[in-house]
């Protein structure tokens, strides 16, 4: 079910102006980020990859570290995470709901500040993840896409994923997710507004440059 209302989304998508968000109950945010932790439908499908092989790009213990995620269903931006070199970043949620037999949609935009702890545990998991090593491209059979770059010192990784998703990059993004989004959940209850379908470049859902 939760598939087919996702691929429903491109045809039954408005944007949430019109009438904001429900009231949600305390607690709602962190299941809410506990469900939509990027699982993927599309697990057991088959995928390509295209472009540069063999790359060898490591992250070293002084390099200055930035990364950032973006995920659009058919294009329709959802959730975006953006950590830059000083630890500040950026979260954009996504979040629906029904308003009679329209469903809406509303995105959220928090700043963060990443302690030195949780600066380090990024490190870890994007090293031990093993994505530096990934190729420039994959696709598949699924309808979600993900853009992924990470910069280490002089050396920026640009990943795009459409319908296929390499074991290394959903370690990275996972976690980088339980790092940065989950002990954050209840914050975006009052985080602000954000027009991620305006018309026109959204710089959170753009590759990084």
């Amino acid at each position: 079910m939760r598939t087919l209302i996702l691929a429903a989304l491109p045809l039954l998508l408005l944007c949430g102006c019109a009438s904001g968000p429900p009231a949600r109950a305390p607690g709602w945010w962190t299941q809410h980020v506990h469900d939509q932790r990027p699982e993927l439908e599309t697990d057991a499908g088959m995928f390509y990859g295209s472009g540069e092989a063999n790359r060898a790009a490591s992250i070293e213990d002084n390099d200055p570290l930035e990364f950032k995620w973006s995920c659009q269903l058919h294009g329709a931006p959802q959730w975006a995470l953006h950590a830059r070199p000083d630890g500040t970043g950026t979260i954009v949620s996504y979040e629906t709901w029904a308003s009679g037999s329209v469903l809406r949609a509303a995105w959220r935009r928090l700043e963060f500040q990443l302690d030195a702890d949780e600066q380090r545990k990024l490190r870890q998991v994007l090293r031990d993840s093993g994505v530096m090593n990934l190729q420039t491209s994959f696709g598949g059979g699924g309808e979600r896409t993900w853009l992924l770059g990470i910069r280490a010192g002089d050396t920026l990784v640009g990943i795009k994923m459409t319908g296929g998703f390499p074991a290394e990059a959903k370690r990275a993004v996972q976690g980088a997710w339980d790092v940065i989004v989950k002990p954050r959940a209840e914050l975006l209850r009052k985080a602000e507004r954000y027009e991620a379908d305006r018309e026109g470049p959204v710089p959170e859902y753009q590759p990084l440059r």
